[in-house]
């Protein structure tokens, strides 16, 4: 693993557990100030749980990403991507009528043929 990478690792882990431990600390006086709702507290604690998880996952999900599948090989994608060239679209007839003796003129002139 390159040293930028551990090293955003590292900063990041420590930025979300000390944003962690701030949020669990401010929780739980807002916790034992709801002491007396008993099922206000619980749902606030599930709560707390659930957002650190999800935080960590969250993390870890966009600093090593995921991938899907196996990895691919240079020799199978230089085969989706041939180097030969794709035929070019033809125009209509109908577009290329009114350019076709301007065109044909203009080789013409290029050849030193005269008309």
């Amino acid at each position: 693993m390159p040293l930028s990478r551990l090293l955003i690792l590292i900063v990041g882990l420590i930025l979300i557990l000390g944003l962690s431990i701030w949020l669990v600390d401010s929780l739980t006086r807002l916790y034992w100030q709801l002491a007396y709702y008993p099922l206000l507290s619980q749902a606030l604690l599930f709560l707390i749980i659930v957002l650190i998880g999800v935080l960590i996952a969250a993390f870890f999900t966009t600093s090593f990403g995921y991938r899907k599948g196996k990895s691919k090989s240079k020799s199978e994608i230089a085969d989706r991507n041939p180097k030969y060239p794709l035929p070019k679209p033809k125009q209509p007839r109908k577009h290329s009528k009114p350019f076709g003796s301007r065109l044909h003129k203009f080789k013409m002139k290029l050849h030193g043929k005269s008309f």
